[in-house]
């Protein structure tokens, strides 16, 4: 062979090299990118875990020091009570449940920022002013008012429930757990098409669908009285009946007493147990954030929601069985939600 044809074929091997180095190096390429991509998706990843969890603990921290401004307001108010519910908008109208604060009663002098009403995860707003005056809020009952509303400030008259629920009432599970017990079904029980009432009275077990019922109907009621001017927020005791007026019965009784110091006595039962008062303030509510009907719809990366307990504590819970879970997350807490809503079947 020729060096002219030795040179070719060298020529010819340093290309098919060339060619292949480059496949290399474009194999390579993309194997790196594909590495960086899937790291940056992992960065990204842990950032929004990490981010849920810093909001998630912001309105722990927020609740706690809502917690702490409506203690020292109790601790000075008449009758050591809580601040009232707000009761009317600000056209002056009824409110039955607007589910959240009188402000007029803590602000500024017990909590002197509006913002720590709004959870830093509140998908629709950041501030209060974004949140009531601007209307970034998913409440139905909100609406512009001239003169208060688009102003740049909130007033007291346009905050309603949502991030925080608020209720002004001694909302514990105790109030809606099975009772051991049976008691005759009352005229306005649910009552199955496929049992017939043949005159003799029905003995059932006080469960939780018994409670909801007659919960329900609680509300309605309550509802009626408040449109009516009956009773309004600063009502001490809740006396609950049905629309006939006859008391309803859960496993506490007829009344749900209002927020003050000291009402943890309400649910103490054992009498002589100096740690009984400490263990009803950690299982009364006081504020919890918006209920969902599953942990995914949760704002919180970790779907789930704080509630702020009158001792102070915050836990983080999970929605899920709604027969078996503490008050708010039982059906009685949904149906309040739902009453604030103003999607409660009846009103």
């Amino acid at each position: 062979m020729g060096p002219v044809a030795i040179s070719e074929v060298q020529a010819l091997d340093d290309v098919r090299s060339r060619s292949l180095l480059e496949r290399l190096n474009r194999v390579e390429f993309l194997v790196v990118m594909a590495l960086l991509v899937a790291l940056g998706l992992i960065a990204i990843g842990e950032f929004n875990r990490t981010l849920g969890a810093s909001t998630l603990r912001v309105c722990q921290s927020n609740l706690k020091e809502i917690g702490q401004a409506l203690n020292m307001y109790a601790d000075e108010s008449r009758g050591e009570l809580y601040p009232h519910v707000k009761g009317l908008d600000c056209r002056g109208t009824v409110q039955p449940w607007s589910g959240a604060l009188d402000l007029s009663e803590v602000y500024p002098d017990y909590m002197a920022d509006m913002d720590l009403l709004v959870c830093p995860a509140y998908p629709l707003g950041k501030t209060a002013v974004e949140v009531w005056d601007g209307g970034k809020t998913t409440n139905p009952r909100w609406e512009a008012v001239k003169g208060f509303s688009n102003n740049g400030e909130v007033e007291p008259c346009e905050v309603l429930a949502k991030p925080y629920y608020y209720y002004g009432w001694a909302f514990s599970e105790k109030l809606f757990q099975t009772a051991v017990h049976y008691r005759p079904r009352e005229p306005e029980d649910h009552r199955s098409p496929f049992v017939k009432d043949q005159g003799i009275p029905v003995i059932t077990p006080y469960d939780s669908p018994t409670h909801t019922n007659r919960f329900r109907q609680a509300i309605l009621a309550q509802t009626a009285r408040m449109r009516s001017g009956e009773i309004d927020s600063s009502s001490e005791m809740w006396e609950m009946t049905y629309a006939t007026g006859t008391d309803i019965v859960l496993p506490r009784g007829s009344e749900i007493p209002i927020l003050r110091e000291g009402v943890e006595r309400y649910y103490v039962d054992e009498i002589g147990n100096p740690a009984a008062s400490s263990m009803e303030q950690a299982r009364i509510v006081v504020l919890h954030e918006e209920l969902f009907e599953s942990s995914e719809q949760v704002y919180h990366s970790k779907g789930r929601l704080n509630v702020l307990y009158m001792d102070g504590h915050v836990a983080s819970l999970r929605p899920g069985d709604r027969w078996n879970a503490p008050f708010p997350l039982n059906e009685a807490g949904y149906l309040l939600h739902d009453a604030v809503e103003g999607t409660l079947e009846g009103m």
